[in-house]
């Protein structure tokens, strides 16, 4: 999670190193297909398995949202999906979640893949599985593939695959309005049976020091922050993407932003446009944010050298 990797489809395949073509024929012992609305009930087994052991969870809401996100999305075909590995008796034993979307270079269209969750079944005893899977995505007709989160044993299968590893840089920053909120916030994470007791007293601290101390900074006259829907976010978003040289499709990008809203670990999705003092529209910002507490930015557009006001 703490890396970005990136992959750019080279001219025709390349060969895969030796010592990772060893991996797979020793380990792998298996097949990989597209797949299938009707691996979902599987998928989420191994979902279980992987990410959610010993605890409980939702399977019908897990399977609805596989199958929206993977099969729903505008640039969804058979043949850019997810990828499925299947053992020697035709089980899903693997999977690699794949959204294709489609991105803008000037005036050239690319086919592009966001790598999303890969999944294994005893992964250690198995890590053909992950390279078999990757083999298979970077054998499709895609232009690009990337992925922003990216774990340990991810980002070694990326590296022995010919990806282009980035250090995080400028991904996160932190600003804290309410100081005492926030430390009141992560001590009731630790411990949620204090968070009645410490959430109003932060309340009263804060309203203290904030008369004394600069914490947080005042709005700008005439500037104002209001609701828009996903659908008017991704039109509005089109000024804003011009004057970068890799832009996703603003046609798809709505429906990128409804998915988004499905999240609701950090609070409900706040879909907002900036204006200033004249009617003027200078920037757009995506934010989960819930009362007391802490508030996650998605994503902020603002115009060029409007920067600073939006955010």
């Amino acid at each position: 999670m703490n890396q970005t990797s990136l992959g750019l489809n080279p001219e025709g395949q390349a060969q895969l190193p030796a010592d990772v073509q060893n991996i797979v024929a020793s380990s792998s012992r298996g097949s990989i297909r597209a797949f299938q609305r009707s691996d979902i009930p599987q998928v989420c087994h191994l979902f279980s398995q992987t990410f959610r052991l010993g605890k409980t969870y939702q399977a019908a809401k897990l399977a609805a949202c596989l199958e929206a996100t993977y099969f729903d999305s505008p640039g969804y075909t058979e043949g850019t999906g997810s990828i499925v590995h299947l053992d020697r008796n035709g089980a899903v034993n693997g999977f690699m979640g794949v959204i294709s979307m489609t991105m803008v270079v000037g005036e050239r269209t690319l086919r592009a893949g966001i790598l999303s969750a890969y999944m294994a079944a005893d992964p250690d005893n198995n890590p053909g599985i992950g390279v078999s899977l990757i083999r298979g995505v970077t054998a499709r007709d895609f232009d690009l593939l990337f992925t922003d989160t990216a774990n340990r044993t991810s980002l070694d299968i990326a590296r022995a695959t010919r990806f282009v590893i980035l250090p995080a840089q400028s991904l996160e920053w932190v600003k804290i309005h309410r100081p005492a909120g926030t430390a009141a916030y992560f001590l009731g994470k630790r411990l949620p049976r204090l968070a009645r007791w410490t959430i109003p007293i932060a309340r009263v601290a804060d309203s203290v020091l904030r008369r004394f101390l600069p914490f947080g900074s005042p709005r700008p006259d005439g500037i104002v922050s209001r609701p828009i829907t996903a659908a008017d976010f991704a039109e509005a978003a089109r000024p804003f993407l011009a004057h970068y040289d890799l832009k996703p499709d603003p046609a798809e990008l709505g429906w990128f932003v409804e998915q988004a809203g499905l999240q609701t670990k950090y609070g409900p999705l706040q879909i907002r446009e900036v204006v200033d003092r004249i009617g003027r529209r200078i920037g757009l910002y995506l934010l989960y944010a819930r009362r007391d507490g802490v508030a996650y930015a998605l994503q902020i557009l603002a115009l060029p050298n409007r920067e600073e006001l939006v955010v």
